[in-house]
């Protein structure tokens, strides 16, 4: 996916905004409207920024990814590094919804994590460009988006999966800037 097509993408994003809830009622996380991801982003700007899309159904991202990007934190927050958690499940399932709030009361990822409020699933997949969980943007200093992963192409096809070493390598060299 070009920048140009990110940015259109994350135009159309801000502008089919819905309003947000302020928290899921059964999980107490915060719900973002798409107004308020594009705003959350564009005011850490001078940051580091990974947002981190992801689902309490995926077990890769809980296995590997979560503590991955714990990791992440504590080595570089304290050079600027944001990782901003977001969760594309259902929230009125209100089993997954317990099961999720056990896993993150067992790790306690110690950066934020929300809900967005997207329509439907097919939804978000068009505007984010990627067709399952995980889904990973890395946003530079000055807000410009510079790795995406999953990468696909026109037809849905993963050319590159989300890898936690190149996102690690990513966030090391933005954090040298």
């Amino acid at each position: 996916m070009s920048r140009w097509t990110f940015t259109v993408s994350l135009v159309g994003l801000l502008l089919l905004a819905h309003p947000a809830t302020p928290q899921s009622a059964k999980s107490g996380l915060k719900t973002l409207s798409y107004n308020e991801l594009g705003q959350k982003v564009r005011d850490l700007k001078g940051k580091v920024v990974v947002v981190y899309f992801w689902s309490f159904t995926c077990t890769p991202c809980k296995q590997k990814g979560v503590p991955t990007l714990i990791k992440l934190h504590e080595k570089y927050a304290k050079d600027g590094l944001v990782i901003l958690g977001v969760l594309l499940d259902d929230r009125k399932d209100t089993a997954l919804l317990s099961s999720g709030q056990k896993y993150l009361d067992r790790v306690k990822p110690p950066f934020e994590m929300v809900f967005m409020d997207f329509p439907t699933v097919e939804f978000w997949q068009k505007k984010l460009g990627f067709y399952g969980y995980p889904g990973v943007y890395v946003f530079n200093r000055e807000n410009q988006y510079v790795k995406k992963l999953p990468v696909v192409d026109d037809k849905g096809k993963e050319l590159e999966e989300v890898d936690y070493d190149v996102i690690e390598q990513t966030v090391a060299e933005l954090m040298k800037k």
